[in-house]
């Protein structure tokens, strides 16, 4: 969701982040509790944005935080506030923690939709990932909508600053092909993913099964997708088919895949495939499939909302830290493999870790 005030287009734009880059709050809460509740975060802010006018920028505020009922009234406050100080100054504000949320790039992608591509354009923003700095939003921001970005101290105090976006750790370690984990010719064997989500594991399964052109009889489970009752009927169903058979989850714990194990039939062979993709990797990722499958032209067009990727919470990372547990032969696992994906990203969020 979000709310905007904008009008006439213009092809230099000069764009800001408010908190903590224009303003602050007198009260020290995050966001303003009344109409007064605010400071200049420099004393020049206004001769800065002045100037910029007489350049002829168009001077638009991104705002991004998460409504909820203990701050319900401070987007009214927000609104006036800039009216009040900046009525030169137009704005688009998210609420929510969707595709506009900072640092994904839905506001400017909304915001490029009334005014089209500037032909001169940088953002100011606060929080570049520096040592005392709450997170990297405004500079990945920046990158992932591709405009140049300042700091706020580099803007408003020329302070000579080296700042660059922090990619997520890339394993440097060969990455894997799909010819690196053999063919398995008979029907009579599962393959248990195990992996974070979002770390490449439908993506493992599908290439597996594109790459050995397989015709015999399969199945893919998503675990995580159906109820445990459904799973486990459809589960025993392939079992008695003689299906080979790819569990699709994360399968973090022993607990977990215990339950494959106990009707698994003798003349059964058990893989194990470890998706190595690290935490911060996966969980942009997921940020990014998220985003993509709700705003590329080629996944909206077909896509319904059940099949859209969910925005997952960091919560769902650590959980599965906190119950990890690597496979092991013990268990029942005949091969298992480690598997490192060629991980492509477009996009840049915040690290986890």
């Amino acid at each position: 969701m979000f709310e905007y005030k904008f009008e006439k287009k213009n092809k230099k734009i000069a764009a800001f982040s408010l908190f903590n880059t224009l303003i602050k709050t007198k009260s020290k809460e995050t966001l303003p509790i009344s109409i007064d509740d605010y400071n200049f975060v420099f004393d020049n802010v206004l001769d800065k944005l002045n100037y910029l006018l007489k350049k002829k920028y168009k001077i638009i505020i991104f705002i991004s935080f998460i409504r909820n009922k203990n701050n319900s009234k401070a987007l009214t406050y927000i609104k006036e506030i800039i009216n009040n100080i900046f009525p030169f100054a137009y704005y688009f504000i998210s609420t929510q923690n969707d595709i506009y949320k900072i640092p994904m790039c839905g506001l400017y992608i909304k915001f490029l939709k009334f005014n089209n591509s500037p032909s001169e354009i940088f953002y100011v923003g606060n929080n570049a990932g520096r040592e005392n700095d709450t997170n990297s939003d405004d500079i990945n921001f920046a990158y992932n909508c591709n405009i140049r970005f300042l700091t706020d101290t580099q803007f408003f105090l020329d302070r000579k600053e080296n700042v660059n976006v922090k990619l997520p750790a890339v394993c440097t370690s060969k990455v894997n092909s799909i010819s690196d984990i053999e063919l398995f010719t008979k029907n009579t064997t599962i393959i248990v993913m195990q992996g974070y989500p979002s770390s490449g594991k439908s993506t493992f399964i599908n290439d597996y099964i594109n790459y050995y052109k397989l015709t015999n009889k399969y199945i893919v489970l998503p675990n995580h997708r159906d109820e445990p009752r459904m799973f486990a009927k459809k589960y025993k169903d392939a079992l008695d088919q003689n299906k080979m058979i790819f569990i699709d989850y994360t399968n973090s714990s022993k607990e977990i895949r215990r339950k494959y194990f106990e009707i698994l039939p003798s003349y059964y062979d058990a893989i194990g495939i470890r998706i190595t993709t690290n935490k911060d990797l996966s969980y942009n990722l997921n940020k990014q499939r998220y985003y993509n499958s709700h705003t590329d032209p080629k996944y909206v067009s077909v896509l319904t909302d059940q099949k859209r990727r969910p925005n997952l919470s960091t919560k769902i990372y650590n959980r599965f830290d906190e119950i990890f547990e690597p496979m092991t032969k013990i268990e029942g696992f005949t091969k298992i493999y480690n598997y490192t994906p060629n991980v492509k990203l477009k996009y840049i969020f915040n690290k986890l870790s």
